[in-house]
């Protein structure tokens, strides 16, 4: 069995590393060092073999949780990805899949918790487990301790993000679900996996746990309550301390030779059948009890006049699309000045199709229609991003062959016209073919060099409508070589399109 298989593997390199120090040659040269280190890879010594790799590994992931820490001290690349990816995350927000994160997060609330303690451990206790008992309550409380206390030496503010479906005032790193996740969960499903000797269960046992996990922390983000990195440093520091917490008692159960009284598989079945209803029962009626408190709040709106029209744009914000990290791409080449329904307005008689939302359908109906070459002119685009946004929406139109388009993406601004036109920004571009290997999640394109080629031909399929009031040029940038997300190079002489629709 797995257990097993690994178990005797962690024993051959205890046992091959031991007899390595043992040697002659090493003892003799250090034996004080040599005999430690045997001893410390010896899994006949109670704080040998178990303990060396408990260690290793702990130290590990905490090793990662520091350089977490410091990555959001120092803002590099993780600091400067965290607002992408969840103004990312909340572009997916839909009241079915509200409903869902509030019940996963509930999952990971300190009341579900502290109930799902009392009833696992009122069972542990009965059925005389004393030690996976006392494990579960080192694991829980010790680490609730433990996080908290870096919460408040962290002091890391929450996300102020305008879709934000649930209000925290408490520090934000590391994200304590995440951590509870593996401190409770995890330690569960430890206790599953070493209960059972089915290959299907414990097979399955792994499959509920990584799940479970990833969905309360992708919870945290979805509801605005967590920056990612501080759902990453509450995994890290999770699995340090759950493996320290299985670490004491592997040791404790592997060199405790008492008498152990054995229950009958049926009466561990009932019990354990009986604690997962009340928790299921506990789970559901905490989540009736709870609602969204929704902390939307709307993006402030600056009037601005014609003549502030371009020169005032771009003071305070970026002239160039942005990859997930913030690195800059391909420049704005295009400005819209119009309401949104007049855009789409003028989009559609120009023969023009608004993409779909990227979601798993969209995303399976687009690799499917690119390798099968079928027509799909809604198809959703790989996310870009703008002032640390992704874009609003997208409109393509296709050509004759099934993996070009032309397309163009859309952001906001935080500015108005006293006649309640908006100011838009976009960049186009023409895609010229597709990329692998990520085909199969969300085809990648190539796109032509080109993109002032492209901007002119949006603008005059805009103008054949007749919807145009004017268009002027702005130099946004200067004249570039660059490239895009997908490592694809492009060229432009810097220059952006101001239409404003009438």
């Amino acid at each position: 069995m797995m257990g097993e298989s690994f178990g005797g593997l962690l024993k051959k390199i205890g046992k091959d590393t031991g007899d390595y120090f043992h040697s002659k040659k090493i003892h003799k040269k250090f034996p004080k060092i040599s005999k430690f280190i045997g001893k410390r890879f010896n899994p006949k010594e109670k704080y040998g073999l178990y303990l060396s790799i408990g260690i290793i590994i702990s130290l590990l992931f905490l090793f990662n949780f520091t350089n977490i820490l410091l990555g959001i001290k120092n803002k590099d690349v993780l600091f400067q990805s965290d607002l992408r990816i969840i103004n990312l995350v909340q572009a997916f927000q839909s009241p079915p899949l509200n409903k869902f994160f509030l019940f996963i997060t509930d999952i990971g609330e300190w009341q579900t918790i502290v109930f799902g303690l009392f009833i696992v451990g009122l069972m542990l206790f009965l059925i005389k487990k004393r030690d996976y008992l006392y494990a579960l309550i080192l694991s829980v409380i010790g680490g609730e301790v433990i996080v908290w206390g870096i919460k408040y030496l962290v002091n890391r503010a929450r996300p102020q993000v305008l879709h934000a479906l649930l209000y925290k005032s408490s520090p934000s790193f590391p994200s304590a679900h995440s951590f509870v996740s593996f401190s409770f969960y995890g330690l569960l499903i430890y206790f599953w996996f070493k209960s059972t000797k089915s290959k299907i269960s414990k097979f399955l046992s792994m499959i509920i746990g990584i799940t479970l996990v990833l969905l309360i922390g992708l919870s945290r983000i979805y509801l605005g309550v967590h920056w990612p990195s501080d759902v990453l440093g509450g995994y890290t520091l999770g699995i340090a301390w759950l493996v320290i917490v299985i670490t004491t008692l592997e040791i404790r159960e592997k060199f405790n030779h008492k008498s152990k009284k054995r229950y009958k598989k049926e009466k561990i079945a009932a019990a354990i059948f009986l604690v997962a209803a009340l928790f299921c029962l506990f789970v559901f009626l905490f989540y009736n009890s709870t609602h969204l408190e929704t902390q939307s709040k709307s993006e402030d709106r600056i009037n601005i006049s014609l003549a502030d029209i371009p020169n005032s744009l771009f003071n305070n914000l970026s002239r160039t699309s942005e990859d997930i990290v913030g690195n800059p791409m391909e420049p704005i080449n295009i400005i819209i000045i119009a309401t949104r329904e007049n855009i789409g307005k003028t989009f559609d008689e120009a023969g023009w199709y608004l993409a779909d939302n990227l979601t798993l359908k969209s995303s399976y109906r687009y690799a499917v229609s690119s390798f099968s070459h079928k027509p799909y002119f809604n198809a959703p685009a790989t996310p870009s991003f703008w002032d640390s946004k992704p874009m609003n929406f997208l409109y393509e139109k296709p050509t004759n062959i099934s993996y070009e388009r032309h397309h163009i993406h859309f952001w906001s601004t935080p500015f108005i016209l006293n006649d309640s036109r908006e100011v838009w920004v976009a960049t186009a571009s023409f895609d010229t073919g597709i990329k692998t290997p990520l085909g199969f999640i969300l085809p990648l394109h190539t796109i032509d060099p080109d993109v002032d080629k492209e901007r002119d031909i949006v603008t005059d399929d805009l103008n054949k409508t007749g919807n145009i009031e004017s268009i002027k040029k702005f130099q946004i940038v200067d004249p570039m070589l660059g490239q895009n997300f997908a490592k694809d190079y492009f060229f432009t002489k810097g220059e952006a399109n101001i239409i404003f629709l009438r």
